[in-house]
């Protein structure tokens, strides 16, 4: 899913239409129609609170699942704009 993701925004022919500043609004913006905030992260039970911190945005590959928390969607973030040489 997050490779799939990836591409689909690199390759959306609106970025090319961005400066670097509205590109990163962008992609923010696209990331949000992909992902939601998982609130079992602060509902669930302790375990469940870790499983979820630990998850690694290289294991989001189900499409079923797209609840995620600030770590992985941040790190989803920094690598497309590192894909776009945004700094």
């Amino acid at each position: 899913m997050k490779k799939k993701i990836i591409k689909e925004i690199l390759n959306d022919p609106k970025l090319k239409e961005f400066n670097q500043i509205e590109q990163a609004r962008y992609v923010y913006i696209k990331l949000g129609e992909y992902f939601v905030y998982d609130t079992r992260f602060y509902t669930g039970a302790k375990t469940m609170k870790q499983q979820i911190y630990t998850r690694k945005h290289e294991d989001i590959n189900d499409t079923i699942d797209n609840r995620v928390v600030c770590t992985s969607a941040s790190s989803i973030y920094a690598t497309i704009l590192d894909k776009l040489n945004i700094k």
